[in-house]
């Protein structure tokens, strides 16, 4: 091979088409590679004069999209790549080292196969064309939550959470600035109508600001049940452009109406619209080249348990859910979220004075809440507006028709609460000009930074409709021309964790627990259920020293008892009552109307006194009683005593169970139940104890110990009785002399156990009779017999038996000895086996055997004496 080589200069390129002939060409895409490859300049430029990205450049293009879109994490090198093949194929793909629970992403080409058993050094090496440490990729995963801005610093100790949150809170949320005051009935409203002779209106239910800068208003018609809405268009300066018909309407089984939210978006490619429909539905439209004033078909639908309200924000949707957050009644503050794709990635719950609206048939108390009319996702924040219809001289102001914009956390704290008397609103758009005669919140939008809402302020009647009625207004605007400073009401509310916890105010009327909501007094646990059913307070804990209350059966219950309500389903309740020396608890359940108790005899008391004193004033120690829930007199002579222990001396300590002292009643009966199933539920009465015997509770059907636990003596005044019936047996048939044979082949014996040898020594331990069990086997195999096919002859085996072994450590908080388990198991028993037989058996056997023998020697005796 030469040692020498040509320095050989780029030749200026031909525009020959490709593939071309020239030499030239192929000395210029030769360097155009080596430029590919190795250049750190982004792009390079072919020969006709087209750009391309180098190696670099597409390196650049990959960190560019994974800055965008994040990071996917896999596990894991040691489990090899979770996808087809165990091969990565996507630069922000990162796969996780468990040794240090480090996360890596590719650098090389792909794909890039990762195979079970790996480690970064062992596939490729950590460097530049090979794995790069990209250590921010589970906090990449955790900022893209709902929740991540909780995750980024700020001065003052802050997070950017409650930076986004105090940029609302400081914004001046009662002043407004009104920037459209758009027509009610648009130019195209009665044609629709007269189309529609059946309606008597269409009216707006919520509205946005799309991707495109327009606005779109959403409208529903009179008859709810109808499948068509309208989505009415204007430009970015107020302009109407016409109208768009779709098919979003109908009740469905959830019965909603116009749906509480629309959203304009080009986030999915194209120009989107997106509205609610019956039955969880949200309706995909594409918009992009639509004719206005035609009927449109959605493109698709997504299911996210969707009832009125929802809104959406660079990839995240905030739904409303159509399933209550607790119990019977839809209260409408269970909002749930969804990535980009529609998945369920988490879910919060507003408080009840922050819900949607709640009307008389769901709840009484719906006249009693603020009604939120549109929900809003903005940078940080979740916003609500809310405002029920308020009409001059028919409505009665009520929180239900309180106007304005609450602010929460995405995890449903909330954070500002601005709220005007709709009277007074009324009276400042008066005050501006205008001919309002009403008033009415129907949406809320965030755009290019700015929250907008959407209000009503007249109706059909009013000649204004044609031109105005329907204002849109900057929300925290810094140059409002809307003050309603002056109009602020503050909504009625209540802290569920306080209710819980028994914190109540007093206020005028002393110690009387409050409704929190209504104000009306609640006397008896009728009361707080309904309360807690209304609410969806999930509990309530009351003192009696200072807020007396009834029971169930309209009995006070007595002072110094703690009560506890508690509830998971707004129907059934579990009721505990404690005071000093009893604890109470009991079942009860909506029966409309009232509760009743779901066990009429077996709601369970019991009282446990340690070292206290009975009615009589006599010392008693550790003792448990218990009775029926019928008897409300709770004096001793009605208790039923379960657990007695009648003498605490260090000498003798006596515990009773079922009964035994003269002041409480006693068990009549005694169950023993168990069940061999460590998880599964109930169990099975085995044995019972009654007034004249201990007995199984199913006959022939459980053992007095086993083969390898065994009683060691057992005590009886007389003999056992073993049943002998004919009904029982099989026909009756002779012993068969080779089993006889072999039992005479068996001795008895003298001998002594070995345990008490060990426990007491040989010349303590006494000497007994018997056989033996292995001789007994050995004899009747000698003759051809299988021993154990008799009753006489036992064998049993068990297998290595285990238990959890027990520490005691001391208490860090009591500074007491404590017993744990130690997680370890500790062999209690060893395998093994044990041949017995059974005494009756040998003495019929030997009786048999001996029966036998005389009846052989007396036909001896009578032979020779016949000679």
């Amino acid at each position: 091979m030469a040692d020498k080589y040509l320095n050989i200069p780029v030749p200026t390129p031909t525009k020959k088409p490709v593939p071309s002939p020239d030499i030239r060409d192929h000395v210029f895409g030769g360097a155009k590679i080596d430029e590919f490859v190795t250049s750190l300049q982004r792009e390079y430029e072919d020969r006709f004069g087209k750009k391309h990205y180098t190696i670099e450049g597409l390196r650049w293009i990959a960190q560019r999209a994974i800055a965008n879109f994040g990071y996917i994490t896999l596990k894991s090198f040691q489990a090899g790549a979770p996808l087809p093949n165990n091969e990565l194929t996507l630069p922000n793909q990162v796969l996780q080292d468990e040794t240090d629970g480090e996360y890596y992403r590719w650098d090389g080409s792909f794909p890039k196969e990762v195979p079970s058993g790996s480690t970064p050094a062992s596939t490729g090496g950590i460097g530049i064309g090979a794995w790069l440490s990209v250590g921010d990729a589970s906090l990449r995963s955790d900022m893209a939550k709902p929740a991540g801005t909780n995750l980024i610093g700020a001065k003052n100790g802050e997070t950017l959470s409650t930076v986004l949150a105090n940029r609302w809170v400081n914004s001046g949320a009662d002043r407004k600035e009104i920037l459209f005051d758009l027509p009610l009935i648009f130019p195209d409203y009665d044609a629709i109508l007269a189309a529609n002779p059946t309606w008597t209106f269409i009216y707006p239910g919520s509205f946005t600001i799309g991707d495109d800068d327009k606005i779109y208003i959403h409208y529903g018609p009179s008859d709810n049940s109808s499948t068509k809405r309208f989505v009415v268009v204007y430009s970015s300066s107020g302009s109407y452009l016409g109208y768009l018909q779709t098919d979003s309407g109908g009740t469905g089984t959830f019965n909603s109406a116009v749906s509480e939210g629309i959203i304009v978006t080009s986030y999915y490619g194209g120009l989107k619209m997106f509205l609610g429909s019956f039955d969880g539905f949200l309706f995909e439209y594409d918009i992009a080249s639509v004719v206005y004033g035609s009927s449109i078909t959605k493109s698709a639908q997504h299911q996210v348990g969707l009832y009125n309200q929802f809104s959406f924000l660079n990839g995240l949707w905030a739904v409303e859910q159509n399933a209550p957050s607790l119990g019977q009644y839809r209260q409408r503050n269970a909002i749930a979220y969804f990535n980009s794709a529609f998945a369920n990635i988490g879910h919060t719950q507003l408080s009840v004075f922050d819900s949607g609206y709640i009307t008389s048939t769901t709840t009484p108390y719906g006249e009693l809440m603020t009604k939120r009319q549109g929900l809003c996702l903005a940078p940080g924040v979740l916003l609500g507006s809310f405002g029920g219809v308020f009409i001059t001289g028919t409505t009665t102001e009520a929180p239900t028709n309180y106007q304005g914009v609450k602010a929460f956390s995405c995890d449903g704290t909330k954070i500002l609460e601005t709220l005007a008397s709709p009277t007074k609103f009324i009276a400042a758009l008066i005050a501006s000009g205008r001919g309002s005669t009403r008033i009415e919140n129907e949406g809320i939008c965030y755009h290019k930074g700015q929250v907008f809402t959407l209000w009503v302020d007249t109706d059909r009647s009013q000649a204004f409709s044609a031109t105005g009625g329907v204002l849109i207004t900057k929300e925290f605007s810094m140059t409002p021309n809307l003050d309603l400073s002056g109009a602020a009401v503050v909504p009625p509310g209540y802290n569920q964790e306080k209710m819980s916890s028994g914190v109540f105010p007093r206020i005028l009327d002393g110690a009387v627990l409050k409704n929190p909501i209504t104000g009306a007094a609640m006397a008896s646990m009728s009361d707080v259920m309904d309360f807690m059913q209304y609410s969806g307070q999930k509990k309530v804990e009351i003192y009696t020293t200072s807020t007396p209350l009834n029971d169930l059966n309209g009995v006070s219950i007595p002072i110094g008892t703690k009560v506890v309500i508690t509830t998971l389903n707004n129907l059934t309740f579990d009721i505990e009552t404690t005071s000093i020396d009893r604890v109470k608890t009991y079942r009860a359940s909506f029966n409309n109307p009232g509760y009743t108790a779901d066990l009429a005899l077996g709601c369970e008391t019991r009282m446990i006194r340690l070292n206290g004193s009975d009615d009589t004033g006599t010392v008693t120690f550790n003792r448990i009683v218990g009775r029926t829930r019928g008897n409300t007199a709770e004096v001793d002579a009605n208790q039923i005593l379960i657990l007695d222990q009648q003498n605490n001396s260090s000498a003798l300590s006596v515990l009773t169970i079922g009964g035994g002292s003269g002041l409480y009643r006693s068990a009549s009966l005694i169950n023993f139940a168990t069940n061999p199933s460590m998880t599964g539920l109930g169990g099975t009465t085995r044995w019972r104890m009654d007034e004249t015997s201990l007995r199984p509770f199913a006959d022939n059907a459980y053992s007095l110990g086993n083969g390898s636990l065994r009683p060691t003596i057992i005590y009886a005044a007389t003999g056992t009785i073993n049943t002998s019936d004919a009904r029982e047996k099989t026909d009756p048939l002779p012993i068969d002399d080779a089993v006889l044979d072999a039992w005479g082949d068996v001795q008895f014996i003298t001998f002594q156990w070995l345990e008490a040898i060990r426990q007491k020594g040989g010349e303590v331990a006494r000497e007994h009779f018997g056989v033996i069990a292995q001789h007994v086997r050995d004899a009747f195999i000698a003759r051809g017999l299988d021993g154990t096919r008799y009753g006489l002859l036992c064998y049993d085996e068990w297998e290595d038996v285990y238990e959890p072994e027990l520490a005691l450590r001391e208490n860090l908080d009591t500074g007491e000895l404590e017993e744990y388990s130690t997680g370890e198991m500790t062999l209690v028993m060893s395998k093994g086996n044990r041949w017995g037989i059974r005494p009756d058996q040998c003495l019929f056997l030997e009786a048999a055997y001996q029966r036998r023998r005389c009846d052989r020697i007396e036909e001896r005796l009578a032979r020779l004496e016949g000679n």
